[in-house]
């Protein structure tokens, strides 16, 4: 299991003195993001796996990279895997036809040998968006793959993985993150209310964190709240894919549910705050922020 870092109560201090100005046309812009993102959604994007977010969380912490590099990484690994998942079966269904059929099997095995590089491409990538200088480097990927004892690859294979994931993105790697809009959301909180708590930050983050890890569980549970209907229909329903491209609304639950994981009595007062700034229905949000709470709460007890 992943062991989360305590986050810096000193990044609450650069949280609290982003201008106003500033940050009302930063919220402007996210929630722009955010409608784009909804509206472009696709199925493929949402097939998550637990195990993919705790091995890039626990490589990024091995590697001692910044805690923002992890999300990034994994926001792209989860956007390419969709896309090159989408072009590959095109592949195989434009060759059915031919004398050279593909066999959907033989690709499948290939995408699983090799997801540990892609997921280390991804972290690679990550940190070169996070910092021209010091970033992951191909050398740190190969010595990584020698001693997890997994498959090898040249620097070159590295470079070449590299290149198809851009390839694959469109080379659009700089796009937003849950932690984002975390980060967003804690900062008009602080400056809205600065007598609010400092240790909302960590908190949510961590929250952040155990989401990754149980997000399956989480949208399952909130699909049947919503819809009332079984789990195994919800693959039949696109305003529900939807919900889940919402990522103003999920940074919206998930600090919600930090505040009422650690402040119980009041965190009622963070759901309106949220409310008057995001404009998402009261409802909406007290819906989703139980689930998670409720989810981890159980978790945590175990």
């Amino acid at each position: 299991m992943h062991i989360m870092s305590t986050p810096n109560l000193s990044d609450v201090k650069l949280l609290r003195q982003i201008p106003y100005d500033l940050l009302e046309e930063w919220l402007f812009d996210m929630a722009k993001k955010n409608q784009e993102r909804i509206y472009s959604a696709i199925s493929l994007e949402f097939e998550w796996c637990s195990d993919v977010a705790e091995f890039v969380f626990n490589t990024c912490d091995y590697f001692k990279l910044e805690n923002s590099i992890k999300y990034n990484a994994l926001e792209i690994y989860e956007r390419f895997i969709a896309y090159h998942v989408l072009e590959l079966r095109r592949s195989v269904k434009d060759r059915q036809e031919t004398d050279k059929p593909l066999s959907w099997e033989v690709i499948e095995g290939r995408i699983t040998e090799q997801t540990i590089l892609r997921v280390l491409t991804s972290i690679e990538l990550a940190s070169k968006l996070n910092s021209h200088y010091e970033h992951l480097l191909p050398s740190q990927v190969v010595e990584f793959l020698e001693k997890s004892g997994g498959k090898m690859y040249s620097k070159s294979g590295i470079a070449n993985s590299e290149v198809r994931v851009m390839k694959t993105l469109g080379f659009k790697l700089n796009v937003t993150t849950p932690a984002l809009y975390v980060e967003m959301l804690l900062c008009v909180l602080y400056t809205n209310d600065p007598s609010t708590d400092d240790f909302l930050h960590p908190s949510a983050l961590h929250v952040l964190d155990l989401m990754y890890f149980h997000r399956k569980v989480i949208y399952d549970r909130l699909y049947e709240n919503v819809t009332g209907a079984p789990i195994d229909e919800k693959s039949e329903n696109e305003a529900f894919l939807k919900i889940k491209a919402d990522y103003m609304l999920l940074a919206t639950a998930i600090i919600t549910a930090a505040a009422y994981i650690i402040m119980k009595d009041n965190w009622c007062i963070v759901l309106e705050q949220l409310h008057l700034v995001t404009r998402i229905l009261r409802k909406d949000i007290k819906s989703f922020t139980l689930v998670i709470a409720n989810i981890l709460t159980d978790f945590l007890d175990d």
